[in-house]
């Protein structure tokens, strides 16, 4: 039996997590979606879904998925839980994906989770990252690849493939998230191209 014992402390879902209901998040999902939730909770994101449901920082929790009718009430639980599409608080998103592993963007209210990237795109994007790299580090730059999240405005986070500050020491740096960059690059996917091109 695999168990999950949480070294950091969970931090208590916003307020507003507590007063709506869930969009939906299922794969290739768009902001533009229904805001209903459906089926139930797959067996493979049971871990996942405990860490970010955790209320006890100190506890140990059995990572074996619950049967399917469990798996369908915590479902239901999350849905009476999470805002719906529209509703959605920068504090909200950012609590969200603190405690998630997929990528997901935000803006007015609405999230979008975004397809997995492909072997292509994952070796144009080390390659610009290994150029980028060579030339910012000897000048006191920092460039950093995807997944950090950048806001760029109230009310909206991108997830850029790659993000570079000419000064290390940039106050729109952050830890959590950055607050702009001098450079964003994305790499055009084939799903959706007029998604990445701006």
């Amino acid at each position: 039996m695999k168990t999950m014992t949480t070294t950091e402390p969970v931090t208590a879902a916003p307020a507003s997590l507590r007063r709506h209901t869930l969009a939906s998040l299922g794969p290739g999902r768009s902001s533009a979606g229904t805001g209903r939730c459906r089926g139930e909770v797959p067996a493979e994101t049971w871990t996942g879904m405990k860490a970010m449901t955790a209320t006890d920082p100190a506890m140990t929790e059995s990572a074996t998925p619950p049967p399917a009718s469990r798996r369908h009430a915590l479902a239901s639980l999350l849905c009476d839980l999470l805002p719906s599409q529209g509703h959605w608080s920068d504090d909200a998103y950012l609590w969200l994906t603190d405690y998630s592993n997929r990528l997901i963007e935000f803006t007015d209210g609405r999230v979008e989770e975004l397809s997995m990237p492909t072997d292509t795109h994952q070796v144009v994007l080390l390659y610009l990252y290994d150029l980028f790299r060579a030339w910012l580090k000897p000048r006191g730059g920092v460039v950093m690849v995807a997944t950090l999240r950048m806001r760029i405005r109230e009310g909206k986070f991108r997830e850029p493939d790659l993000l570079m500050l000419r000064d290390r020491s940039d106050p729109r740096r952050q830890d959590r998230y950055w607050l702009g960059a001098d450079l964003v690059v994305e790499v055009v996917s084939p799903d959706d191209p007029d998604r990445d091109l701006v």
